[in-house]
């Protein structure tokens, strides 16, 4: 190109004479300009006029180079516009395009006098990814013997502000929700506000422009099935600008062939120019077949999204072009209203143990949780911290990652992580573990609060056994809880009080509690408690080789429980406690062994005197089975009601199972509970090597139960899906891997269960050596 070798040879010359002096003979011009301001993902943007004034001697016919620090995208040089007065009046209208220079050559004609002008209009440039605060353009004389700029007038600024085109708050109404299948927010609104004035317009065929301003806006995230969105088909300004779809009617999505994207084309109004407009958006929701929760949200985006070179992923040539950039991102984007609170223990590093932490947002949303801890006094320590966690995902770690509070957490102090959500469902499990040894053990961080309550255990099983009692107050205001042990048979051994603090933790070794008692003596026992603000109760109980979790007890007296698993022999034993609340009437229990399939293999009657405890194991209550292999299945207990004159009264009692290894390492517990579920999620999965999951799951119901069961990953990947029926009586204890072949060597993530019937299920994790066990309860996503 001759223009291309032309300009570098005399770029030099200009560079040792600064080009600040004509010849004689030749013109000086003085250098201005209409800076612009510029869309920060403009791939085209229209860069500001440029004036050329002769303020000394009269021009020659030769040419200016007109250099511009931002990449130049125009297409065709027809696109740029030159005009000039008076002498120059004849000059071409058309440039050369030096693109490889990011500069444009103009042919300056001869008679030229002082007040001519030359105009130069319609450069486009690439603003997006530039980190640009500003784009200048250079004139420049390719010849010596041309016409020259004046001293200082070399360089000016024609986009003077680089802002994004535009923003919106998706914040000021509640976005549309629905919760299990019926609308809970039926109506929203979002605003798109210009990023600066004239960042809209509807000016085709100006500079090269082909099309007005056009957004696409998306749901996010995509729209389940059953689910479907209105969109108004106009929106106003003040200033009388419109924003309507290309319809020009209502859409609603999706649509037959599935499409959702909704286009809106800009049209101007007489102030459009002068002023920041906005615009509202209304839409609304409608269900038709769908059970889920979840919100929906939109993003949008300036269309069309291209490049500077049109290719076959981004072939659009109309001009403006925009990189794309959906607006809101994602991580602004709101969640469901509402506000969980979940409590989460810590111990101290010291105690060489270790905390980990599991968060699940099954909503189609994000989810912002605020992590606090408190030490046992109630003081905040480092913190807050705010996570965010994607839609369908889980965020499971240690409360010691650099991204929670970082390896000095929690190094001599012990308490509580209080985590609050923005939604009204935030499933959550910790883990508790011994850098030293094999125990392990967690459970739901459920904030169930209780002003009664029963710690059913108290261990006694060697080596080393310990029981921690544990209380949590969440309150605004302190509280005082009375603890009263219990020996086996129902005799008062001890009460004390204990003070507990606002955000305040009490976590006590049993034999510190009740100094004065020999424990050495028990063989069981319990601890009743009752405060006079609701508490957060866990006790954590075992021995050197393992742990168990339970949440503090409350009284039931229904008639019937389950629990849809057992084992015992071949080195396994089931364990049953069993408490009786009542202080007048003993609590008379009938334990039935049921197969899989709901078939009995014997019952055992347990008689409990007021205020006992009985605890016994399953090889004991049924000493036909084999001691050399393990019998699995599942137990239902009936609790016996008495006749009192007219009356049939049924005693309250509680309790819990553990599952152990013959030795006693390797154990796990779970309460005794009447619940049972439709929808529900287990918040953790252990399938990598080394590692098992388990699922049981039993059938109650008279009719039977269609089950679907969903892996995903922590980042809300489905692994896989499975779905079965369990006859009326039928239970099944599977592997995960058993029944979603996918989630083999999985770490991380969650289970969601659905059922048609409610059912009674849990959860193991664990270690193929059976050191590690740990049952998980499951978390109902109907509450």
């Amino acid at each position: 190109m001759v223009h291309n070798r032309l300009f570098w040879v005399v770029s030099s010359i200009c560079l040792v004479s600064l080009c600040t002096a004509p010849l004689f003979g030749q013109a000086a011009f003085s250098l201005s300009s209409s800076p612009a301001t510029g869309a920060d993902i403009g791939i085209a943007e229209l860069a500001g006029q440029i004036s050329l004034s002769v303020v000394a001697g009269t021009t020659v016919a030769a040419p200016l180079i007109i250099q511009y620090s931002a990449p130049i995208t125009n297409n065709h040089a027809v696109e740029i516009h030159i005009n000039g007065t008076g002498g120059l009046a004849g000059i071409a209208p058309v440039p050369s395009l030096l693109s490889a220079e990011n500069s444009i050559l103009i042919d300056v004609p001869a008679g030229g006098n002082i007040g001519d002008t030359i105009r130069i209009r319609g450069v486009r440039v690439a603003l997006a990814g530039g980190n640009f605060t500003s784009v200048s353009a250079t004139v420049s004389s390719p010849t010596g013997a041309g016409n020259g700029i004046a001293a200082g007038q070399g360089s000016v600024i024609v986009i003077n502000s680089i802002l994004p085109p535009f923003s919106v708050d998706v914040t000021s109404t509640p976005p549309l929700s629905f919760t299990r299948g019926t609308v809970t927010n039926g109506t929203s609104s979002f605003m798109i506000t210009e990023g600066y004035s004239g960042a809209f317009t509807d000016g085709v065929g100006i500079f090269g422009q082909t099309l007005p301003t056009t957004i696409r806006i998306t749901p996010y995230p995509e729209l389940p099935p059953g689910v479907s969105v209105t969109f108004i088909a106009t929106a106003s300004s003040s200033s009388g600008g419109v924003l309507t779809t290309t319809s020009g009617e209502d859409e609603k999505i999706p649509r037959q062939d599935g499409s959702t994207e909704v286009i809106y084309q800009y049209v101007a109004g007489g102030g459009s120019n002068s002023q920041v407009q906005s615009f509202t958006i209304s839409v609304s929701l409608t269900l038709t077949t769908t059970s889920d929760t979840g919100v929906v949200n939109f993003q949008l985006a300036l269309i069309p999204i291209g490049i500077v070179a049109p290719n076959n992923d981004f072939p659009s040539k109309d001009i403006p072009r925009y990189s794309e950039r959906l607006v809101p991102d994602q991580s602004h984007l709101p969640g469901v209203t509402g506000s969980v609170l979940l409590a989460f223990p810590f111990r101290a590093q010291s105690d060489a143990t270790y905390t980990g932490i599991a968060l699940t947002n099954i909503l189609s949303a994000y989810v912002n949780v605020t992590l606090t801890p408190f030490d046992s006094t109630g003081a905040p320590i480092l913190g807050p911290k705010i996570v965010t966690i994607p839609p369908k995902s889980q965020m499971a770690k240690l409360a010691t990652d650099v991204d929670i509070f970082g390896p000095n957490f929690n190094v001599a102090k012990a308490g509580t992580i209080l985590a609050e959500g923005n939604t009204p469902i935030l499933p959550g499990f910790y883990l508790l573990g011994d850098f030293n040894g094999s125990k392990l053990d967690g459970a739901t961080a459920d904030m169930s609060l209780l002003r009664y309550w029963v710690w059913p255990v108290i261990f006694r099983q060697a080596p080393s056994p310990f029981t921690i009692l544990e209380l949590f107050n969440p309150n605004s205001s302190a509280g005082v809880a009375t603890l009263t042990l219990y020996s086996s048979n129902g005799t008062i051994i001890s009460t004390v009080l204990q003070n507990i603090p606002v955000s305040g933790t009490m976590a006590r070794a049993i034999q510190q509690l009740f100094p004065l008692v020999n424990f050495d003596s028990f063989s069981g026992g319990y601890v009743m408690g009752q405060s006079d603000v609701p508490l957060l109760a866990r006790e954590t109980f075992g021995n050197s080789l393992d742990s168990n979790v339970l949440p503090g007890q409350v009284s039931q007296s229904i008639n019937t429980f389950y629990w849809p698993h057992y084992a015992s022999g071949g080195g396994l034993t089931t364990e049953l406690t069993f408490v009786n609340l009542d202080s007048t009437m003993s609590a008379n229990i009938t334990v039935a062994l049921m197969d899989k399939d709901g078939n009995s293999l014997g019952q055992a009657p347990i008689s409990i005197p007021p205020l006992g405890q009985a605890i016994e194991t399953i090889s004991h209550l049924f000493p036909a089975l084999p001691s050399s292999q393990v019998t699995t299945g599942y137990l239902r207990v009936d609790l016996l009601s008495t006749h009192i004159g007219p009356f049939v009264f049924t005693p309250s009692i509680t309790g819990s199972l553990r599952f152990s290894v013959a030795d006693g390492s390797g154990s796990a517990a779970l309460s005794l509970t009447s619940s049972l579920l439709t929808d529900f999620v287990y918040s953790h999965v252990a399938e990598t090597a080394g590692y098992y999951t388990g699922i049981a799951m039993l059938n109650t119901n008279a009719d039977p139960a269609t089950i679907s069961l969903e892996v995903f990953t922590g980042v809300g990947v489905s692994v896989g899906t499975t779905s079965f029926t369990l006859q009326p009586g039928q239970k099944i204890a599977m592997l995960l891997h058993e029944l979603v072949p996918a989630a083999a060597g999985q770490s991380g993530g969650y289970i969601h269960i659905q059922s048609d019937k409610p059912v009674s299920s849990f959860s193991l994790f664990g270690s193929n050596n059976g050191l590690s066990l740990s049952a998980i309860p499951p978390q109902d996503l109907n509450k």
